[in-house]
């Protein structure tokens, strides 16, 4: 099945978990036009290559298990990006692909409400301060029309403060991050948030009978896993001893995509060169057999380096803070927190992302073929009408 080729997804009714209380996503309410997802593709396209640069640089082992969410870091920094103007507004456009503030914000909430309106996913925002921190007007109603954020005051910076801002976060994440932060540092003033759950069922689901332990090629030497089978129709692509395959999700508007590098070449490589989408697009739907490792971990990132080499430096250092504190008291950036956590079974795949940028203060059929993973594996979970990916990774041994 190419990718090209999409239905209408169905839009769900579904309920967001927060840190106090169930309310209904707006975005469950207003799903985003054909023309609204129309004119966010190309800067979702534009994301995805943010993505791709900043996989680079983080220089991950290649003999780890990785995941990112390259959406949850982009909507953080689009928090962000709200909230400075000058040099680090520019830094901010040039890198995540901007061509302007109204267009970033205007492509951030369609893409919001479609990935919500889907029924599997879950996206958040929120902005946290420390008292009598005082918050432009204009910041805060931007941050909610476009992220849906509440911007609130915590009652201090110390552990009261951080409680409620890990509450948050397990709550937003239905507790598949448990916490985002240990302590705030001197001076450090604001968070802001985004988190990000998916819940997808396969559309062909795998049968837990079919379940038996195989070797693993891991980079240390074979491990055995829990490695599921199927036998059937799926999309597939087999080039330049590169296979991929697209199993879809409960739908249609989801899909993991799975790709195996030659034997011995790391799955990394595939994450920094290859587009996804581009791939697919080659796809002919042909009787697949599968044999796919059950595995479940938790990954967490310090991303200043990564974003300094991709060319946001300059939040590191000085910014102009003040359409998101017009008093001028903050600085920079101090850091920016990635952690994520996977869960791939027979039944399909549980995963959250949470992104946070910590501000401080100034002063002080036809052919059977075959796709079995049992060598280290890249994988992306996207969204097809929109495609943006929610999260892409590597898997160099499986845990379950």
């Amino acid at each position: 099945m190419a990718l090209t080729n999409v239905k209408k997804w169905a839009i769900a009714a579904a309920a967001a978990l927060t840190a106090t209380s169930c309310r209904m996503p707006s975005g469950m309410s207003n799903p985003p036009s054909n023309a609204e997802i129309a004119r966010a593709v190309p800067f979702l396209a534009a994301q995805r290559g943010f993505g791709v640069n900043l996989f680079r640089a983080l220089d991950a082992p290649t003999n780890k298990n990785i995941l990112i969410s390259p959406f949850s870091i982009a909507a953080c920094l689009g928090l962000v990006r709200n909230g400075v103007k000058g040099p680090s507004a520019a830094s901010l456009d040039r890198v995540i692909g901007s061509s302007d503030l109204a267009s970033l914000n205007a492509a951030s909430s369609t893409a919001r409400r479609a990935l919500i309106s889907s029924g599997e996913v879950t996206v958040s925002n929120a902005v946290f301060g420390r008292p009598k921190l005082e918050f432009g007007k204009p910041f805060q109603e931007v941050v909610k029309a476009s992220y849906d954020a509440d911007v609130s005051a915590l009652p201090d910076m110390g552990p009261a403060g951080v409680s409620i801002v890990n509450g948050w976060v397990r709550g937003h994440t239905l507790g598949r991050i448990p916490k985002i932060l240990d302590h705030f540092d001197i001076n450090e003033s604001v968070i802001l948030l985004d988190a990000v759950t998916f819940d997808g069922e396969w559309q062909e689901g795998f049968q837990e009978s079919e379940t038996r332990q195989l070797p693993f090629l891991s980079p240390e030497g074979p491990v055995m896993s829990a490695m599921m089978h199927l036998n059937a129709q799926f999309g597939f692509v087999g080039e330049n001893r590169v296979e991929e395959l697209e199993l879809p999700y409960k739908g249609g508007a989801f899909s993991m995509i799975l790709m195996l590098p030659a034997l011995g070449k790391p799955p990394t490589d595939l994450l920094k060169s290859i587009d996804p989408f581009e791939q697919m697009g080659k796809s002919s739907v042909d009787s697949v057999d599968v044999l796919l490792p059950k595995f479940r971990f938790a990954d967490e990132y310090e991303l200043k380096a990564p974003l300094t080499k991709v060319g946001l430096g300059d939040l590191f250092l000085r910014c102009d803070f003040t359409p998101m504190v017009p008093s001028g008291v903050l600085e920079k950036v101090t850091r920016v927190i990635h952690k994520t956590y996977i869960e791939v079974d027979e039944k399909g795949t549980k995963a959250g992302a949470v992104a946070a940028a910590v501000v401080t203060e100034k002063g002080d059929v036809a052919r059977s073929r075959e796709f079995h993973a049992v060598r280290p594996f890249a994988y992306w979970i996207v969204h097809k009408p929109t495609k943006a990916i929610l999260f892409m990774g590597v898997v160099m041994s499986p845990k379950f």
